[in-house]
């Protein structure tokens, strides 16, 4: 495993925090790049292109944030959560045109899992209630 790849595994049942883990988050936005950009760019040819894995990945690379595709799936996959958390959610709200709220959500689901991948389920819904509970 390279300086590249991601580290951190996650496994157990899917967290009582969100249905939606991290990587299957990840992924929708990746799909969904070309509804959400012809929202905002009416007209324009990204709003018509299918963002691939390997578009997202080099992108990625553009934005100071280095990932092999073979580490990129396991992120999409689940298996696996970004080596450097900060900078991979400044490039991938960059590449995907990431709005606050999805921001918001990415960044939750992410630090959720990392609280849940080092701590364990329990510790992690007990953090992400008290923050829940502290924002609404």
């Amino acid at each position: 495993m390279s300086d590249k790849d991601e580290i951190h595994t996650t496994e157990g049942p899917t967290p009582q925090y969100d249905m939606t883990r991290f990587g299957t988050l990840l992924r929708s936005l990746r799909e969904s790049y070309p509804e959400r950009v012809g929202k905002k760019r009416p007209g324009s040819a990204l709003a018509k292109t299918k963002l691939r894995a390997a578009g997202l990945i080099q992108c990625l690379e553009g934005h100071g944030y280095s990932v092999s595709s073979g580490a990129y799936s396991e992120l999409e996959r689940g298996v696996s959560l970004p080596k450097d958390p900060k900078r991979f959610l400044d490039a991938v709200t960059k590449c995907l045109e990431l709005d606050a709220s999805e921001v918001g959500d990415l960044t939750d689901q992410l630090g959720y899992d990392i609280v849940r991948s080092r701590l364990g389920e329990d510790a992690a819904n007990h953090v992400f209630k008290r923050r829940s509970a502290r924002t609404s």
